[in-house]
């Protein structure tokens, strides 16, 4: 009787031990830094040479664009991997959302026939224990964006993590 205790007790341990482990892996979050957010209303317009300028504006109404550069570190303190879906700034005014935008991956510049093109920020996964350094860009030019934007007071980027659940971080508020 005495050996069966002593040999349960020793599977019980050990179960234990197992389930606590994986249960320790999960704990952490991913935490956001964000290194710089510049969101700018401009007026963009071509020069004699044929070239684009882009002037910062006094009035947002006579913007006809809006350019957002932004860089964040993000690091997994888990240890197992992170992933973040479906990537967007949102523009808020009194907390209702007034407009969604995709974010460019800046990483994937590339020089194509007189223009540059970038890839959408889809998602990231982040592997554990780690940082990474995202920078990625926006912008708007559309009529309605450019209206929602400048009477919106807060710019947020928001994502799912990997279980589904929206992730809000304030990027700008604006007066």
């Amino acid at each position: 009787m005495l050996e069966i205790q002593g040999i349960l007790g020793a599977v019980l341990g050990a179960v234990a031990t197992l389930i606590t482990t994986q249960l320790i892996r999960y704990i952490g979050k991913i935490r956001f830094y964000i290194i710089q957010s510049d969101l700018k209303f401009l007026n963009v317009y071509r020069d004699s040479v044929g070239g684009f300028v882009d002037a910062p504006v006094n009035n947002k109404n006579e913007a006809n664009q809006v350019k957002i550069d932004t860089s964040i570190e993000l690091h997994n303190n888990t240890e197992v991997h992170k992933v973040l879906r479906n990537i967007r700034l949102i523009f808020y005014k009194s907390n209702k959302p007034l407009l969604e935008k995709r974010v460019w991956d800046k990483s994937t510049k590339r020089f194509e026939a007189h223009k540059t093109t970038y890839e959408n920020l889809e998602n990231l996964n982040i592997s554990p224990k780690h940082i990474i350094k995202i920078e990625f860009k926006a912008i708007l030019n559309e009529e309605e964006e450019l209206k929602n934007a400048s009477i919106a007071d807060k710019v947020y980027l928001e994502m799912k993590d990997h279980k589904g659940r929206t992730v809000r971080k304030l990027l700008n508020e604006m007066d």
